[in-house]
């Protein structure tokens, strides 16, 4: 870490902490990382904080990433087997573009180091740096963005209005595939969806969510990149929201989002975006978004107990037979979750619904997805 001194502020957070933590505290657990280590600690995740947010047209600098860490340090930790680390918070750069530069040059080295990484943003147009360091790596990349809004609006300079336009149409594209969560329809120009549509990306709408969330479950199981942009809760979860709605997501409904996702092996890095603690008096959201993290640490920490897909025993097979569908379906005897078999030999995650479907002889909606994408 030495190299990247310059990248960060030479004053931690925990440099401005007068209270000691208890041991079993994250305050206590996190080790800190200062520019003068040799490397990337031996820590499993690394935080980083990232304020930037001149893509959102506001000041550069937003104190969002210290306003979470503070309420994350005081939560008490369970799972001393996953080992986090804080880099501290990148020095922003003289403009956008540098600060985007900094910031992917930095995940890069992080995910070749073998790191996952948790971003502390800054505004939601971070997404596409932190998107960059997969294109920097060649790796293609499953998306997976929590927004109440669709931010497709094509502009000349990169916002948080416009960004997953380059991300999804830019040239050396390494989008292997897109998922939208939680959108709300009245807040989306349906033109957008029919693009979407049209790429082959899907886009799961708020009240789908609602009626039966573990129908995402496998969607999250199957990403390497997690953005969320904390509008997507509703405005009497998160009072000091800049887009406030009544509808939204409920905490405890992002916090099982948060676990689904990690539950999986792939998932190498998480952003948190567009948090403004100069509206949150009473520090609710700092607070939401820290226990988020705490699922997010819950999740890796129950990844573990899931058997490889290699070890067929640990499975109940489910073979599909009939005139639509010949696949075959694995249960793990272990956490009750479910895969299905495509054409090209490979598994992916699906839901029991996705079983019944199959069972009753239809052929489930994901199938025909991803064999649309595969063809």
């Amino acid at each position: 870490m030495k190299e990247h001194a310059y990248y960060f502020s030479a004053v931690h957070f925990i440099d401005t902490v007068d209270k000691e933590y208890e041991p079993q505290q994250l305050g206590a657990q996190i080790e800190i990382l200062r520019a003068l280590s040799t490397d990337w600690g031996s820590a499993d995740i690394v935080l980083i904080g990232c304020g930037e947010q001149r893509g959102a047209g506001l000041s550069a600098t937003s104190f969002a990433p210290d306003a979470i860490r503070a309420a994350l340090y005081d939560l008490y930790y369970w799972h001393t087997d996953v080992k986090i680390a804080d880099a501290g918070n990148i020095i922003l750069g003289s403009s956008l573009q540098d600060t985007y530069s900094a910031l992917t040059t930095l995940l890069s080295e992080l995910f070749e180091a073998g790191k996952k990484v948790i971003i502390l943003g800054g505004s939601h147009d971070l997404s596409l740096a932190q998107y960059a360091a997969y294109q920097k790596t060649k790796q293609l990349v499953n998306i997976a963005n929590i927004d109440a809004l669709i931010d497709l609006k094509e502009e000349e300079t990169t916002t948080d209005k416009g960004f997953l336009f380059e991300m999804l149409t830019g040239k050396d594209n390494f989008v292997a595939h897109y998922t939208h969560l939680a959108f709300q329809s009245y807040l989306v120009n349906p033109v957008v969806l029919q693009t979407l549509d049209r790429l082959r990306f899907d886009c799961i709408r708020l009240g789908t969510i609602k009626e039966n969330i573990e129908i995402v479950e496998p969607d999250l199981r199957d990403t390497n990149m997690l953005s969320i942009d904390v509008n997507a809760l509703q405005q009497n979860e998160m009072p000091f929201q800049t887009l406030p709605s009544p509808n939204g997501l409920l905490h405890i409904e992002m916090c099982s989002l948060c676990k689904f996702a990690t539950n999986n092996p792939k998932l190498s890095s998480v952003g948190f975006y567009a948090y403004q603690p100069e509206q949150d008096e009473q520090g609710v959201g700092a607070k939401a978004i820290a226990q988020n993290i705490w699922y997010l640490l819950d999740g890796w920490h129950a990844m573990h107990f899931e058997a490889n897909l290699e070890d067929l025993n640990e499975f109940e097979i489910h073979e599909i037979l009939h005139s639509m569908l010949d696949t075959v379906f694995l249960k793990s005897k272990r956490t009750g979750r479910w895969w299905m078999k495509l054409p090209n030999k490979k598994f992916i995650p699906c839901s029991y619904q996705d079983f019944k479907i199959a069972a009753a002889n239809e052929i489930p909606e994901r199938w025909l997805r991803s064999q649309e994408r595969i063809v």
